[in-house]
Order: structure tokens, then C-alpha cells, then sequence
């Protein structure tokens, strides 16, 4: 938290004491007396300085390692002595970054007694200690780049940061879960800069960017701020996300398609890396399972629509018909299918240049556990959109019905052959025209195994024989694993059964 959030330094005293971090990056001032006293408990090592204190600093340190040293973020500004300035207070919060003369300092909590839960194996408080530490040094990094320019941006920035320094912690979970909070998970019809700017909640954000792209794609936002502080913040997005090939219009949506998967909805081979501690995306409704659904809504900027679709009675087809704003031209459909064992499609729908679509999905209602439809809105600024929404129990199935070519890009992830396998298995997919794609097998907790194939994927059936060996060669044990074959608009996941 930063000064400009509206908290005051605390006043200083005699009975002060100061203790300099291991590695001599940091001068932590305490006292173990009166109001802003920190837990006298000196055990480990029993040395004179209390235990809370050299945690602290052992924290602080290894943030400046992993922020400044091996991230490359800008190292603050020091005093004269050469150490940065840290101290605890009592206070309703974690702790906050204040100016210090021409250089920011940091003041902890005291205790860390009191906050939500986390996962720290440490315990409460010093996992909470470990990300205020970790969140209070990037704001020191965020003012030497542009002078906290950015409003409740450095906010998400600095929650992001948290579980990059300190996995474990999973503090982040207190903002993105609370079901009355404005993530995309709990609120996903809010607009990312509700309120003016993304905040705490919104740290979702970068992690689908780091994630995706790697952590560089964070360096690069603030490289970019420091060489020009006065744009506006999602200005800097979007010519980040130019840098790495995309923008808002193709990297919102796929933000959203992750949102989708989390909480119980989660499938390890796609989305975040923790999807399943995550809440599960809220809908925009109760799921449907009567046909036809019509809807007429309005979504607003950076926002989505999420709506599901169980197969109910229906016995033909899901078959999705969009109407949007004719002169709007952000508007997304994601179009989400899952089977029963967990194997799931997307697929964005081609819009014509009216914004509409009439997509019908290739798989029967009665082999599908639903079908997920994501309506997002990738503009910046604007606000609210119009548009109209139907689905319906086609009985024909022809995958394209009205004006616009709905399956012009679609993908079709087919079973492998054989399946299960003792040994070289075969991963078919189809596509209509060719595209760039990948084709990946992962473990079923998610982690990347093999990467089979990034490229071009010609037009027609293709396949991919994977030999059943990791990236180092080695075969693997026997198993579940999925493959997933991702293009530019679409992505499909299936799973493969290993037998040895």
C-alpha cells in the first residue's frame, strides 16, 4: 500500500533500535516496547535481535533478490547510508510505502496477528509478513519508475508480485475469492478498471499475461512506464502485449476463457497454474437447460458475460446466435464445450461485419456436460454494449447456419489412437485452413511434459505421434495425461490413458 492511499507515517521514538539485514540491503528500525512493538521472542538464534525482526529481514532480502537481481525490476532509490529504510507500526493494515525526503520507505505491521488465512507452512503471520514485504518493495520499484503515476495499478502490480516472490503464501486468494470483491472470477461484469484503475483484486490480470508470456512481459509494462509515465495504464498494456504479437482483442477473451476454468470448472492441461484454489467464475445467471434462451444484455468495457448451458432435455445440437452492437467492434464469443470426462473445446465464433455470428456446435447435447458461453467486451473505453443472445436445440447440427461463417476456424480435437496405449500413441486434430497452432501433452496436474509440435498446422486431418517421452527423452510412467492442440482462436483438450 502506498502513502497516497491515505497512510500517515508513524511517529518515532528513543527507545528505538535498528538492525541491518543479512545481506546489508536493509536498515529495519523497531522497538519492542509500547504501542508499535514487535513480538520480543528471541530464540532463533537467541542473539538479542527478536525473531520477528530478522525474518522480516531475511524477506526483505530475498524480495530485492528475486525482484531486482533476478527479475531486472529498477532497485529504489537509497539514502546516503546506502540501506533501505524499513520499520513496523500498529496499524489496520499489512504495511504501506511512504516518501522519505527524495526516497520511499517501507513501514510493516508489527505483529501480523489478525489478518486472513494463507498457506504459508510458517504460519499466518509471517506468511503475511513474507508478501507485505514482497508487495511493499515493488511499490519502492514502481516509484522509481514513474512516481506512482499509475493509481490503483500499482496495486495489482505490487499483488501480483506476491506470488511471484513467495509462491507458497497464496495470500492473493483474501482478494480474488471474496465473492462480494470485483474480480474477474466473483464480479467478471465489472470492467478491470472499475473505479478508475485494476487493484488488489485484479491481479488475475498479470498473472494470465506472465503466464502466458513469461514474467519479461511485466518488465516490459514498467520499462515502458519509466520511459513514459504520463499515458494512461492500459495504454502501456496494450503496447506490451504489442511487443509479444497480441492485444487486447485477442488476449481479453482468452483472459476470460481462464477465468472460465477455475474452482471446481478447472482442468489442469489449460489456464492458470492454481485454477482449482481459485473461486469458480461466477455466471451471469442460473445455468439454462430449456430451449430456446434468449437473453438481451449489455456488457461493459473490459468485462464479460459469463452464461452455461446444460444439455437438459435437448437431443440436436447447441446452436449459439449472437447479435451485437452493429457499430461496436470488440465484442468476443467464446464458445465453451465439455464432456463428461473432463475432455472441453473452445471455440470463438467468427463475427461478420455486423458483429453477429450462428455457430452450431458439432457434438449432440446428449454427449456434452454443457456448453459455456463467454461474451466479452475487449474495448478499453465506452462503456456498456448491446447485444442479443440465443441457443437453441438445433436438430440438423451443420455447424454453420445464417450470414457469417461461424466454423471457419475451428478446430477439432479427435480421440487418439490407440487409447489407452503402451506406447506410441497418436494425437488427430483437424483443422479447416491452415494456422499457426501448437500441439502439447501435459500431466494431470497440469505440468508440460512434451511439446510435440509449434507451427504452422496444415489445412485437413493431421497427427502427431508422441512417443510417450518427456522433454528430456526419458518415457514416462503410466498414467493420465491430456493433450491439447491451442490455435490462435481456439483451444482443445482430450485425455490420453498410459498403460505400461
Amino acid at each position: 500500500m502506498t502513502e497516497i492511499e491515505g497512510y500517515l507515517a508513524p511517529k518515532t521514538s528513543n527507545l528505538r533500535a535498528t538492525y541491518d539485514s543479512p545481506d546489508g540491503l536493509f536498515e529495519f528500525t523497531y522497538t519492542t516496547t509500547g504501542g508499535d512493538a514487535v513480538p520480543a521472542t528471541d530464540v532463533d538464534p537467541a542473539n538479542g535481535i527478536p525473531d520477528r525482526v530478522e525474518r522480516c529481514a531475511e524477506y526483505a532480502d530475498y524480495s530485492w533478490h528475486v525482484e531486482i537481481d533476478t527479475l531486472g525490476f529498477c532497485a529504489p532509490a537509497l539514502p546516503t547510508d546506502g540501506t533501505y529504510d524499513v520499520s513496523f507500526a500498529s496499524m489496520g493494515a499489512y504495511g504501506y510505502t511512504t516518501l522519505s525526503g527524495y526516497t520511499t520507505r517501507i513501514v510493516l505491521h508489527n505483529t501480523f496477528i489478525g489478518f486472513p488465512p494463507n498457506d504459508d507452512p510458517d504460519g499466518n503471520a509471517l506468511g503475511a509478513a513474507k508478501v507485505t514485504m514482497a508487495h511493499e518493495f515493488k511499490h519502492a520499484s514502481q516509484f522509481t519508475n514513474s512516481n506512482w503515476s499509475e493509481g490503483d495499478w500499482v496495486e495489482l502490480d505490487a499483488t501480483w508480485m506476491e506470488d511471484i516472490v513467495f509462491d507458497g503464501c497464496n495470500d492473493y486468494y483474501n482478494y480474488i475469492n471474496q465473492t462480494n470483491g470485483g474480480s474477474q472470477l466473483a464480479n467478471p461484469e465489472l470492467p478491470l478498471d472499475y473505479g478508475g484503475g485494476g487493484s488488489y483484486e485484479d491481479c488475475l490480470w498479470q498473472h494470465y499475461l506472465s503466464e502466458t508470456y513469461g514474467n519479461a512481459i511485466v518488465l516490459d509494462v514498467w520499462d515502458l512506464r519509466a520511459a513514459n509515465s504520463s499515458v494512461t495504464m492500459k495504454n502501456t498494456y496494450q503496447t506490451a502485449q504489442g511487443l509479444y504479437g497480441t492485444e487486447w482483442d485477442e488476449s481479453y477473451p482468452k483472459y476470460m476463457e481462464w477465468c472460465w476454468f477455475t474452482g471446481s470448472r478447472a482442468e489442469p492441461p489449460f489456464g492458470f497454474d492454481e485454477a482449482g484454489r481459485y473461486l469458480r467464475m461466477v455466471l451471469r445467471e442460473s445455468p439454462s437447460e430449456t430451449y430456446p434462451c434468449r437473453r438481451s444484455d449489455q456488457v461493459d468495457q473490459l468485462a464479460a458475460h459469463a452464461r452455461r448451458f446444460n444439455p437438459g432435455a435437448a437431443t440436436g445440437y447447441a446452436r449459439v446466435i449472437f447479435n451485437g452492437d452493429d457499430a461496436h467492434e470488440n465484442f468476443t464469443v467464446s464458445v465453451i464445450c465439455e464432456e463428461p470426462d473432463g475432455t472441453f473445446s473452445i471455440v470463438q465464433p467468427t463475427l461478420d461485419g455486423n458483429q453477429d455470428c450462428d455457430y452450431t456446435v458439432t457434438q449432440p447435447w446428449t454427449d456434452l456436460l454443457y456448453v459455456g458461453v463467454i461474451v466479452t467486451n475487449s474495448r478499453r473505453s465506452g462503456g456498456n454494449q448491446s447485444y442479443t443472445l440465443q441457443v437453441l436445440d438445433d436438430p440438423g447440427g451443420t455447424g454453420v447456419s445464417g450470414s457469417a461463417n461461424a466454423n471457419a476456424e475451428l478446430l477439432t480435437l479427435l480421440p487418439n489412437r490407440p487409447n489407452p496405449s503402451a506406447g506410441p500413441t497418436a494425437i488427430r486434430y483437424s483443422v479447416p485452413a491452415p494456422t499457426r497452432g501448437s500441439v502439447r501433452v501435459y500431466d494431470v496436474a497440469g505440468r508440460l511434459i512434451r511439446t510435440l509440435h509449434e507451427g504452422t498446422l496444415p489445412a485437413g486431418r493431421g497427427e502427431i505421434i508422441w512417443d510417450t517421452r518427456n522433454q528430456a527423452g526419458e518415457l514416462v510412467p503410466a498414467g493420465v495425461y491430456w493433450s491439447r492442440v491451442e490455435t490462435e482462436r481456439n483451444s482443445a483438450a482430450r485425455k490420453l490413458m498410459l498403460v505400461r
